[in-house]
């Protein structure tokens, strides 16, 4: 049974502070010896669905959240022990605030020819495959879960965090459009929400994609290509799947918000998605956080979602050929 550290208002006198401490070393230890036995790392939302399993109530979870970042931003827990959204990293960093050695700059040197020859990649994987595979999901957990799927397989994913900016949909569309002209399938696998708009990304992925026809980019490429062409497939979180392995579910349709679609006097509420949502599923949703919970099954459900555009004979034919590559270009490298 979990317990969440309390508040510890008032007057901060030694033996408060104490308790306070004693408190929360007590609460970062029991998420350290969690994480022990997870090989990825999990946002601080993710971690409330672990904690569930360990007692924690529903109505808990925005205070184990706040917790969670206290223990992170006073030392208690290391700052980056959540997963880290992507699409906020800080890039452009140059280096020069670190005062470089030169042994050590050597050693950076060489460490970065090894990776390389390990990398080492002159065939292109998208001519082993017959479709072009991207996976889009919802929260940073499920990018966490399933990149190690994923990678095996070289199929990008992204986390939209609920939607994805232009630049990225753009970018993307771009990429359909070069697959579709080399002659691929182009293929969009969404993972998400079991919620009234979770059910409709479908369409509203595609009418995104739709409204960019015809647009320019800044180099003069043109957006072209017919997204009617890409075969979308939204394969998770249904509801078979969150009965079958017991997922946490919520008894609300509150969104992020905060207003809840399930109540009369949202605006919301009389639109046909919703009406026809509570018509079938009745009042709850379940967050595709709570899969990290069940992670076999998770990544196992990406597998599945994966297998029927995926040529598994082309696999074995590119891997072949990348190692035979790289075995050329380590035996070239010390005479060069």
């Amino acid at each position: 049974m979990i317990e969440l550290p309390g508040s510890f208002g008032g007057r901060q006198t030694p033996a408060v502070a104490a308790r306070k401490d004693a408190a929360y070393r007590k609460f970062a230890d029991e998420l350290r010896t969690m994480a022990s036995s997870i090989d990825f790392k999990v946002s601080s939302r993710g971690w409330c669905y672990i904690l569930e399993e360990h007692g924690l109530t529903k109505d808990k979870f925005d205070l184990a959240e706040a917790r969670i970042n206290i223990c992170r931003k006073t030392g208690y827990l290391p700052l980056d022990f959540t997963a880290t959204d992507e699409a906020r990293v800080h890039r452009g960093t140059d280096g020069t605030e670190t005062d470089f050695q030169l042994d050590d700059e050597l050693d950076w040197i060489w460490k970065d020819i090894e990776e390389k020859l390990d990398t080492y990649a002159p065939v292109r994987w998208v001519d082993y495959q017959h479709h072009y595979v991207e996976v889009i999901v919802e929260k940073v957990d499920l990018v966490s879960l399933n990149a190690p799927v994923c990678k095996k397989v070289h199929v990008p994913i992204t986390n939209a965090r609920g939607d994805t900016d232009i630049n990225s949909k753009a970018q993307m569309f771009l990429r359909f459009q070069a697959a579709s002209r080399r002659g691929q399938s182009p293929v969009l696998l969404l993972e998400g929400d079991h919620d009234p708009k979770g059910l409709l990304i479908h369409d509203y992925m595609r009418k995104q994609f739709l409204d960019l026809v015809g647009l320019q980019m800044e180099d003069g490429t043109r957006l072209e290509w017919n997204p009617n062409e890409l075969e979308i497939v939204r394969f998770g979180l249904n509801e078979d799947f969150i009965r079958a392995n017991n997922l946490s579910v919520s008894n609300n349709l509150i969104t992020g918000s905060g207003g809840d679609l399930a109540n009369p006097k949202h605006p919301d509420h009389k639109k046909p998605y919703v009406q026809q949502y509570l018509a079938q599923f009745g009042v709850w949703k379940c967050e595709a956080n709570a899969l990290v919970t069940r992670v076999n099954a998770g990544q196992q459900l990406m597998r599945d979602a994966l297998a029927p555009y995926i040529d598994l004979n082309g696999v074995a034919r590119y891997e072949a050929a990348i190692a035979k590559a790289r075995k050329e270009i380590r035996a070239a490298a010390p005479n060069y």
